[in-house]
């Protein structure tokens, strides 16, 4: 049972979760206060609340990628499929 949230009204409920997700707290520990099996549960719920904290979703991949040399061979690999 979650100890936060015991005793709180549906209100106060939605209103802990949306301040906590929009604060950046780990929607795992989010989701055990709020008493759901799964972080799934929380995330299907409050997912328009999880803020996009550096606006570069996908950069750091992009980044990791392009220093690879995995991923420059892969690329000239795929970018000859379609040229061909």
């Amino acid at each position: 049972m979650p100890l936060i949230l015991t005793s709180l009204t549906t209100a106060s409920y939605n209103t802990f979760a949306i301040l906590a997700i929009s604060a950046g707290e780990i929607i795992n520990w989010v989701a055990r206060m709020l008493g759901h099996k799964s972080p799934v549960v929380t995330l299907e719920k409050y997912n328009r609340f999880v803020p996009n904290l550096t606006r570069l979703d996908g950069r750091a991949l992009l980044e990791a990628c392009q220093n690879s040399e995995t991923f420059r061979y892969g690329l000239k690999i795929y970018t000859t499929i379609l040229s061909s």
